[in-house]
C-alpha cells in the first residue's frame, strides 16, 4: 500500500543511494494506494525510472522469491502481515524499527535501521547484498522466527493458554 505510513519516500531515497553503493541492484514497489502519482514524480526526480519496477496491485507474496533483499520502510504498523510473509519466505529483511518491531523480530533475524533513515536503509541493503553469508544466515534466521513465533502450530498453544488463564478468572 503506497500510504504515508509505509515510508515510501525513504524507500526510494535509499534506492537512489543505492544507485552508486550497489549499481546492479534493481527494486520493485509492490502495491498502489493514495500517494501513488506523488512517489512516482518523486522517483522520476530521483532518476529511478531504469531501476524501479511499479508492480501495481498483483499478489505481493508472488514477488518474494525474486527478492534479494526484502525491504519494509514503515513509519508505524500494528503487526504487519508482510514482514511475517517475508518471515516464512525466508527472505533477508531490512526494516524500520517503528514502535513495537522489537516484539516481532530481533536484531539477527533482520536488519533493523531508524525510521525514515535512508543512509541507514541503503547501507543494510549493501551490507546485505555484499555478503550472501550474512544474507542467509538473517533469511535461515528470520524463517526460524516465523516457525516459532508465526505458524498455526506455534501460536495455538499460547492462545489456549491464555483463554484458560481467562476463563478460570
Amino acid at each position: 500500500r503506497i500510504h504515508p505510513q509505509k515510508g515510501i519516500d525513504a524507500f526510494l531515497h535509499a534506492a537512489a543511494r543505492l544507485r552508486t553503493l550497489a549499481p546492479e541492484a534493481r527494486f520493485a514497489l509492490v502495491g498502489s494506494g493514495e500517494i501513488e502519482s506523488e512517489m512516482r514524480a518523486l522517483s522520476r526526480s530521483l532518476g529511478l525510472d531504469d531501476v524501479l519496477v511499479w508492480t501495481g496491485t498483483l499478489p505481493a507474496r508472488a514477488c518474494y522469491p525474486l527478492f534479494d533483499v526484502a525491504l519494509m520502510t514503515s513509519r508505524w504498523e500494528g503487526l504487519p502481515g508482510t514482514l511475517v510473509e517475508y518471515m516464512a519466505a525466508r527472505r533477508p529483511i531490512v526494516l524500520t524499527a517503528f514502535p513495537g518491531v522489537e516484539e516481532m523480530v530481533a536484531p539477527g533475524e533482520a536488519e533493523i535501521v531508524p525510521v525514515d533513515d535512508s543512509a541507514a536503509i541503503a547501507d543494510a541493503v549493501v551490507r546485505l547484498l555484499h555478503d550472501p553469508a550474512l544474507r542467509a544466515r538473517r533469511a535461515e534466521a528470520a524463517r526460524r522466527r516465523y516457525e516459532t513465533s508465526y505458524t498455526l502450530e506455534a501460536i495455538t498453544p499460547q492462545y489456549r493458554a491464555l483463554f484458560m488463564e481467562v476463563s478460570s478468572q
